[in-house]
């Protein structure tokens, strides 16, 4: 799975009644989903940099291990990409939910 923060325009297909999006976002979580093995949760640096300023809360049951900056398909400039694991027991202290 892959995460990424960000515009997304949308539009009602109305043969399905769902709704279609597309944007930026939706091809850099694409992307990041695509380097991401079975049962992996990946997300943007973008998304756990706002999940931290979201509040204490969003990061105290989940961990995140930086995998570095990649080169994604289709996308001009690197991106780092985190990935999420469940239980922060491991993080460094004054580093919420980092390791």
């Amino acid at each position: 799975m892959g995460i990424d923060v960000g515009f997304a325009a949308h539009s009602l297909t109305d043969a399905s009644g769902r709704l279609s999006y597309r944007g930026k976002v939706m091809n850099r979580a694409a992307r990041i989903a695509g380097v991401a093995s079975p049962g992996q949760v990946l997300c943007s640096g973008a998304v756990w940099e706002a999940a931290a300023e979201g509040g204490e809360g969003l990061l105290q049951s989940v961990a995140g291990v930086s995998l570095g900056c990649m080169k994604l398909k289709g996308i001009s400039t690197p991106v780092e990409v985190m990935q999420c694991i469940r239980g922060a027991e491991g993080a460094p202290e004054g580093v919420p939910g980092v390791v």
